[in-house]
């Protein structure tokens, strides 16, 4: 396991999440834990001009989209007031809010980013 490589246990589900988040996911995922940490309320065209602020290339409110669906997907993310499955057309950040999994996970990659 690539967790015993590294000297630590990290749980199968996190590396997995890993693995399958691109950059621009986790730039997103990123973005939205930094600014609800000040309580602002988010909209998808206010991450695509942080991720501009980042030199993301070519942000666009339907990349947003396609992030947080991913997001949701993998369990990094969740949406309010939605049940079943949450439809793509529903991927609004004022909806979603990152998952106690989601906490944890960037927790762990800033971790071991600091290390």
């Amino acid at each position: 396991m690539e967790s015993a490589i590294l000297g630590h246990q990290i749980h199968p589900r996190y590396i997995e999440a890993l693995r399958l988040l691109d950059g621009k996911d986790a730039n997103v995922l990123e973005f939205m834990s930094d600014y609800r940490k000040k309580g602002n309320r988010l909209t998808n065209s206010e991450i695509v001009i942080g991720l501009q602020q980042r030199q993301i290339e070519n942000p666009t409110e339907e990349m947003v989209k396609e992030s947080l669906y991913n997001l949701v997907e993998r369990g990094l993310c969740d949406v309010n007031n939605l049940q079943g499955k949450p439809r793509y057309s529903d991927m609004n950040s004022e909806n979603i809010f990152i998952s106690h999994f989601g906490k944890k996970f960037l927790d762990m990659v800033r971790e071991k980013s600091s290390e």
